[in-house]
């Protein structure tokens, strides 16, 4: 579970979040909609430990980001906007490299990287040099990478070009433990916070998907947010 509570951040006089509260609760996939500079990627780099927030706190699996920092990172796999790869390393080596930094054992690496490989379709790449991979071969990657330590949860930053959401879906459901997945995408205005999954009290009522689940919603404009409840077909 990946909780954010009231995080403030602001850059001199730019208040680029204020008070963003919201919980990505296991067994759901929770989205974080908005406009290109609405503060989506301030609020996730917070909750990754990345940016130290002005105010308010984060926890993931209950563990306080900021108190706790290696351990919080523990239980967090993350892909970043820009899906940075060394060039020069193979698809396999890029993923063993990030493996090593968790402490993972190299017999461990070799069959959590076969795991993703299949389950990700790298198995005609995994091989190759990461220059010259398409995009799509490169968010591969660097999801694999983010997935390498097995997490329970995962922070995924507009992974827009080659990884759609029916893929994020089955994230759940492929090798590996990811119990919470965090979205942020891209709007054309404007921005929410969306969560589909198991109805809890206190997200509002009415308004389910085509496969029953109820979806809720939270509003937000530069950084604030401004309406919560259930979203309504």
């Amino acid at each position: 579970m990946i909780e954010a509570m009231a995080l403030s951040k602001r850059f001199g006089s730019i208040e680029a979040a204020k008070d963003v509260s919201f919980v990505a609760r296991d067994g759901e996939i929770t989205g974080l909609l908005g406009a290109n500079g609405a503060g989506k990627s301030t609020c996730l780099r917070m909750l990754y430990g990345v940016l130290t927030p002005d105010g308010g706190r984060a926890c993931i699996d209950g563990i306080d980001i900021r108190g706790e920092t290696s351990k919080a990172r523990a239980h967090l796999g993350v892909l970043p906007h820009a899906a940075g790869l060394y060039n020069n390393l193979t698809a396999r080596e890029n993923i063993r490299y990030f493996g090593s930094l968790h402490g993972m054992t190299a017999a461990r690496l070799r069959s959590r990287t076969a795991e993703l490989s299949l389950a990700l379709g790298m198995d005609g790449f995994i091989e190759r040099r990461a220059k010259g991979f398409s995009q799509g071969q490169r968010i591969k990657v660097a999801l694999a990478r983010a997935l390498v330590h097995d997490p329970g949860n995962v922070v995924l930053d507009e992974p827009t070009n080659g990884l759609d959401v029916m893929a994020i879906r089955n994230l759940r459901e492929g090798p590996g433990s990811v119990r919470a997945v965090l979205l942020a995408r891209h709007a054309g205005s404007g921005g929410a916070v969306r969560s589909s999954g198991d109805h809890r009290p206190g997200q509002g009522v009415g308004g389910r998907d085509s496969s029953g689940n109820s979806r809720t919603q939270r509003c937000c404009d530069a950084g604030r947010s401004i309406f919560a409840g259930a979203r309504r077909h």
